[in-house]
C-alpha cells in the first residue's frame, strides 16, 4: 500500500531510538537518510542526547520531522526500523498521539509509552 502524504495536514512526528545496542556504528548520521528511504519526508532535524532506557543513561537519536500519513502506516515503518536496528522498541510522538512500537520479534514485556521518559528534539 502506498504511504499518504498531504503537507497542508501534516503533524510533526519526532522519534527516539536508543544507540547504545545499535549494531551500526555511527549510524546516527545516515538514519535520516534512511528514514527519508521509508517515509514520505523531506528533510527533518536529529540531534543526540542522553535519555534513560532501563533505569540506565543511553545515547538517543531524536528525530523531528513535519508528515502526513496513517498511523498504522508509521507503526509498521517503525517496526522495520526496530529490526534494522535491533531495537527492542522505538518511542514516537505523532501529533498529540504517544507509543512505542515493539520489534515484532520481541518476546519480553512490552511497556506503556511514558512522556517521562520521551526526548523532544
Amino acid at each position: 500500500m502506498p504511504l499518504i502524504y498531504n503537507k497542508q495536514s501534516a503533524q510533526k512526528l519526532t522519534i527516539n531510538i536508543g544507540l547504545d545496542n545499535n549494531p551500526f556504528k555511527g549510524v546516527e548520521s545516515h538514519l535520516p537518510h534512511y528514514i527519508a528511504s521509508l517515509l514520505p519526508v523531506c528533510g527533518g532535524q536529529y540531534k543526540i542526547r542522553v535519555g534513560e532506557y532501563n533505569g540506565l543513561p543511553e545515547s538517543t537519536f531524536i528525530y523531528t520531522v513535519m508528515l502526513n500519513i496513517l498511523e498504522p502506516q508509521l507503526a509498521r515503518v517503525l517496526e522495520v526500523l526496530c529490526m534494522a536496528l535491533d531495537q527492542e522498541c522505538i518511542a514516537y510522538r505523532y501529533g498529540h498521539r504517544e507509543k512505542l512500537v515493539y520489534n515484532p520479534f520481541f518476546k519480553g514485556y512490552r511497556n506503556l509509552f511514558n512522556s517521562d521518559y520521551f526526548l523532544e528534539g
